[in-house]
């Protein structure tokens, strides 16, 4: 994991998206600095990304009780519950974690959590498909040069919305697209295959977590995730829920400073308890 900040702080746990790493992190945590937030950030790599491409788990056990268990461990070397804030990929793997592993007081217990353009998941025949589409994406990736690959990814219509910012942007929106020339195609299709949105718990049938503050974030350039907001309104009852205008599925890339005017409050609110 990338950390930094201040260590006597409380903790806040960042959980990058698909086809990135930790390192994706550093001009949103800029943003929060800037307006002041002071925090121990540990911006972890997630399983084929970043420092963590080669990273399996044993052949007996399924991925994501896994990860659910390396997060666990996280938390509790940590040695008090933290914030999470996560972003797409991440932000399914923070929601999964937070709402299917265990059940009642075993469920993991953190001060906070931040979703950024985060999937509920699918119903069983959905899932089916999305699970074979995603089997043929992880095969194309592997197959391809990284440029053509960064490329594609950067094509699709979720991402339609960078192709119009302002030109102060240019910068980090190259950084992003560098820091994904340096993934792993292996590593990337690992992730696909074994952690992907149709393989994930449908959340929808997973019990409301009452107990847990939460601000949930989509761009209202992103209407598929604005969607879900109400979802999420149902399965985290305390849940903020902030439709962004102007911005699309990467809020934080797009616009870190409207990003960290959102999320620094609820940061405060979570530490005031």
């Amino acid at each position: 994991c990338h950390s930094s900040g201040n260590p006597a702080a409380p903790p806040v746990v960042l959980v990058h998206g698909f086809f990135s790493d930790g390192r994706a992190w550093h001009q949103p945590l800029a943003a929060l600095t800037a307006l002041g937030i002071s925090r121990h950030w540990l911006a972890l790599d997630l399983p084929g990304h970043g420092h963590c491409r080669g990273l399996r788990p044993p052949a007996e056990q399924q991925a994501w009780p896994w990860l659910w268990h390396l997060l666990d461990e996280v938390v509790k070397d940590l040695g008090q519950p933290p914030i999470i804030i996560s972003y797409s990929f991440g932000a399914r793997v923070a929601a999964a974690w937070a709402l299917a592993h265990c059940s009642g007081q075993n469920r993991p217990q953190l001060a906070g959590m931040v979703l950024e353009s985060a999937h509920c998941g699918l119903p069983a025949p959905e899932a089916a498909q999305r699970r074979l589409a995603d089997q043929h994406l992880a095969a194309r990736l592997e197959n391809a040069t990284i440029d053509a690959s960064v490329a594609h990814w950067q094509a699709q219509p979720l991402f339609a919305s960078q192709a119009h910012l302002p030109v102060e942007r240019a910068a980090d929106l190259a950084a992003h697209q560098r820091l994904r020339r340096e993934q792993s195609p292996v590593g990337l299709g690992f992730a696909l295959r074994n952690l992907g949105t149709g393989t994930m718990p449908d959340l929808q049938t997973c019990p409301p977590r009452a107990d847990l503050p939460s601000l949930v974030l989509a761009g209202d350039l992103d209407p598929k995730f604005v969607a879900m907001l109400p979802i999420w309104a149902m399965l985290l009852p305390q849940a903020q829920l902030a439709p962004l205008p102007g911005v699309g599925h990467h809020i934080c890339l797009e616009n870190p400073q409207l990003w960290a005017q959102t999320v620094a409050p609820f940061l405060d609110q979570c530490s005031r308890g």
